[in-house]
């Protein structure tokens, strides 16, 4: 069992929305984060296996939210409190 999710105000979670809009992966991420940029290698992770969770949290502060995509969930928890623990 992964960890549970790192503290926040709000947690959204999604897999593999790609597919519901008949886009591929990148398509998919790039209308849903837009500008903010994600991370080459872990869209590459996401492509490669077919899969893609995504993660976005507000956490307890007054601005700001995290985002992290993974091929499965537990490394998607993972990749969440690295960012999160800094």
């Amino acid at each position: 069992m992964p960890r549970p999710l790192p503290p926040a105000i709000h947690h959204s979670i999604e897999h593999n929305v790609h597919a519901i809009y008949h886009q591929t992966i990148r398509e998919s991420l790039d209308d849903l984060v837009g500008g903010l940029g994600v991370n080459e290698a872990h869209v590459a992770e996401c492509e490669a296996a077919g899969e893609c969770w995504v993660l976005h949290w507000y956490p307890h502060t007054p601005i700001g939210f995290y985002f992290v995509i993974a091929p499965t969930f537990d490394l998607l928890v993972e990749r969440a409190w690295a960012l999160a623990e800094g």
